[in-house]
């Protein structure tokens, strides 16, 4: 989507979409806690794990001026920062933690 408002549209009210993951990819800080917000206190999202692409400085001012307890979501691995540049290999983390992918490739 090329919006927080057009993504919310997706996420929220009585047709939501309901996403194992989410990738959130924006420029505003402003707009990147309303989506998170929106996401982590919904009940439809309960089990909604979130990766936000981003770079040190803007994880810092997400970290610094959200009202939610991002440490605690991280812990729970539902909310996940992937820092710029992105590689194939930062995204495995988010979908698949156990490494699976990896063992496809192995040989013996």
């Amino acid at each position: 989507m090329g919006s927080a408002d057009e993504s919310a549209k997706l996420i929220v009210g009585e047709e939501a979409i309901r996403f194992s993951h989410l990738v959130i990819d924006l420029v505003d800080v402003r707009e990147i806690l309303g989506l998170l917000r929106q996401i982590l206190s919904s009940s439809s999202h309960a089990h909604t794990s979130i990766a936000v692409i981003t770079d040190v400085k803007q994880r810092r001012e997400i970290v610094e001026t959200s009202p939610l307890d991002l440490y605690k979501f991280e812990k729970e691995r539902r909310v996940l920062f992937i820092f710029k540049p992105l590689k194939p290999s930062k995204m495995l983390a988010v979908f698949d933690p156990q490494q699976n992918y990896e063992m496809l490739f192995c040989t013996a």
